[in-house]
């Protein structure tokens, strides 16, 4: 994802009332797109089949009714869960053999279900690999960082595990190792180690990923 500020060219193809919801990269042949959408559907597409991307762009998935695609990520090829974290703060999981690769026509499969009485919506798409942890960020600059084998596995459509008391503006899979990048709606980034931030159980409040001033909010994460 990126903050909306930094975008600041116009993107060719948009029809109108269409908005960016994820910025991904596209290098390299292994690995597959994650897609889920307001409805709850998931799907993921090996990245060999999104080849020639005109500037109309390509279509990756069908649509019906009001439907729409509000979280995508690159999933790496050796993923052995894959997840998807909502606005809400609730995460669901599924073992590797539950989603299976699909054409870029296909509608995707239901598999996320959504409280009525809430408006909630999927904020992220990730794939991890053995112990990467799972790394939340609020809009108030918080980063929670917590194992990605406390949300158990789901084999039908679920409403997941409650893993966070505050509202999702971005999550990322991450290793100790790793890089975490968070950037805010006023265009400030920060870098640190994963490791920096203490691994924490679920719904704990995290600790201060970045320091906002009065009229800022923090708006992504990433990590490589």
């Amino acid at each position: 994802y990126t903050p909306k500020a930094a975008l600041n060219f116009r993107l060719p193809g948009l029809k109108r009332g269409e908005t960016p919801v994820g910025l991904v990269p596209s290098a390299g042949p292994e690995g597959f797109l994650g897609l889920s959408t307001k409805g709850g559907r998931l799907k993921i597409i090996d990245l060999s089949l999104i080849k020639r991307v005109r500037s109309p762009g390509v279509l990756v998935i069908n649509l019906t009714g009001k439907d729409r695609v509000t979280a995508a990520g690159i999933v790496p090829h050796d993923f052995e869960r894959l997840m998807v974290v909502t606005r809400n703060g609730r995460a669901v999981a599924f073992e590797k053999g539950a989603i299976r690769p699909s054409s870029r026509r296909t509608m995707g499969v239901h598999r996320i279900r959504f409280d009525k009485d809430r408006k909630d919506e999927p904020a992220a798409v990730l794939g991890f690999r053995g112990f990467d942890d799972l790394m939340l960020l609020g809009r108030s600059g918080n980063v929670l960082r917590v194992c990605n084998k406390d949300v158990s596995l789901r084999k039908g459509a679920s409403m997941g595990r409650r893993v966070w008391k505050f509202k999702v503006v971005g999550a990322c899979a991450c290793a100790g190792d790793r890089k975490v990048v968070v950037c805010t709606k006023k265009t400030r980034v920060l870098c640190y180690r994963g490791a920096d931030v203490p691994r924490r159980q679920v719904l704990r409040q995290g600790v201060i990923g970045v320091r906002l001033d009065s009229d800022d909010h923090a708006e992504s994460i990433y990590c490589f």
